[in-house]
Parts: C-alpha cells; sequence; structure tokens
C-alpha cells in the first residue's frame, strides 16, 4: 500500500505547511511508501487525475489537506477521488462536499431538522423582508456568506443592504465564548473559544480555553451529526 498525499506549491497557501507535516509524519513513523502529487496552481486538475490513473492501485490511500483556495481544485476532483478510493482517503466525499459550502451545511440541518437558529437562504432583499416578517424578527441579524473560515464573510447587519446570495441568521445576543466539539469518528474532544475583543465572534479569534467538561447535550449532539451522516472527522460550534 502507498499513500497519496496532495502537495500544494502555491505561493503563500497557508494548506503547505500542514501538508509538509502529514508527509513527515508518516515517513518518520510509518512504513509506508508515499507519494506526493504537487500542484502548482488551482487548475492542475488533469496532472493530478494522470498521476492517479496511472500509479494507483487496490489497497491505496489518499490523504488531503484542503484549504479555501484549494476548494476551487478540489470540488472538480473529489467525484474522481471518490469513484477510485471509495473509503480509502481523507476526507471522505460525504464529509467533503460540505466543507466551506454553508448553504449545504445550511440544508442539512434543516432537512434533519438538528438545532439550529432561526435562517433562511436570501437572495435579494424581498426575501429579508419576508424572513423578518415570517418569524417576527428584529435586526440585527447574522449574515453569511457560503464560504468563508474564521469569521470571514460572517458580519452582523442592521438593515437589508448586504451582499447575495447569502444565509441570514437570527442573532444569539449574550454570548462571550461558543464551544467546539470535534469528532473524529468514535474520539470526541471540545474547546471553549472566547469572543475577539470587542467583537460577538469568537470564530478565529484563538482565545482558546480547556475546560474540565463538555456539555453533554453538545456531545450528544455532535456525535448523532456526524454518525448519522457519516462524517468521520467534523467540528461543530455551540452557543446558547
Amino acid at each position: 500500500m502507498k499513500i497519496f498525499i496532495t502537495f500544494s506549491n502555491v505561493n503563500n497557501n497557508p494548506s503547505t505547511d500542514w501538508q509538509q507535516y502529514f508527509y513527515n509524519y508518516i515517513l518518520q513513523k510509518y512504513k509506508y511508501k508515499v507519494r506526493l502529487i504537487t500542484f502548482k496552481n488551482f487548475n492542475d486538475y488533469q496532472n493530478i487525475v494522470n498521476i492517479i490513473n496511472n500509479e494507483y492501485k487496490n489497497g491505496d490511500f489518499m490523504l488531503n489537506r484542503i484549504g479555501l483556495d484549494d476548494a476551487k481544485l478540489f470540488d472538480k476532483l473529489y467525484p474522481l477521488l471518490h469513484d477510485k478510493f471509495k473509503n480509502n482517503i481523507f476526507p471522505r466525499y460525504n464529509t467533503y462536499k460540505y466543507y466551506d459550502k454553508k448553504n449545504l451545511e445550511h440544508e442539512l440541518f434543516i432537512k434533519k431538522k438538528y438545532p439550529y437558529p432561526i435562517s433562511k437562504i436570501c437572495n435579494d432583499k424581498n426575501m429579508i423582508n419576508d424572513f423578518i416578517k415570517d418569524f417576527n424578527l428584529n435586526y440585527p441579524l447574522v449574515h453569511k456568506l457560503y464560504n468563508g473560515a474564521s469569521s470571514s464573510n460572517v458580519s452582523k447587519i442592521h438593515n437589508n443592504n448586504c451582499s447575495f446570495p447569502c444565509i441570514i441568521q437570527k442573532f444569539i445576543k449574550k454570548n462571550d465564548f461558543d464551544i467546539r466539539i470535534v469528532t473524529i469518528d468514535n474520539i470526541i474532544y471540545g474547546i471553549l473559544r472566547n469572543n475577539r475583543p470587542n467583537d460577538w465572534r469568537a470564530s478565529g479569534s484563538g482565545l482558546i480555553v480547556f475546560p474540565d467538561s463538555l456539555p453533554i447535550e453538545c456531545v450528544k449532539l455532535a456525535y448523532q451529526i456526524s454518525n448519522e451522516n457519516n462524517f468521520e472527522c467534523m467540528a461543530y460550534d455551540f452557543v446558547y
């Protein structure tokens, strides 16, 4: 068996350090053969396809660390990777397809009726107005574009002059922190993240607290969602 690892040679790509770490760790700790697939730009689709088609053998594994910019390439690649590697890939397709796609995450939570702030996908100002009326809401509201991490593209709005398409969400007040729960198969851990100074957002603050215990209802719900949707690794952010 060999392990394929995709490696970004794109300038200033934050994924590169993690990809290099995985490569070094596997070489030092295990005796598997490692095939590093380097891509020089986010249009290097055919080069990766050719390498996999020529070198893949049954039982091989693929490891990907995918950043926000990398998604432009991997959205196109993943149907092929899934067909070739099946479950011998990290992350699996069932997990990856929700990566940096808040609209799909929103649709999943609504469909499965998981606890979730009142929210709606909006394509214009009239849809925001209808949303406010239907649920008897008031400004401020939370505005989210479909992509972005560490609170990028997440803002608090006081009127309907905003970018579309987007997700509009009820603002949950009086929260000084959130609770992040991470599931990795049957392993679960969590942290508290304090809000940024003079801000209402905790994501991306870096102000991490390791608590002695975690709310059991958050742990159970995170495990339930991952188990029901076959997510081998997923993170969830909770506020009360």
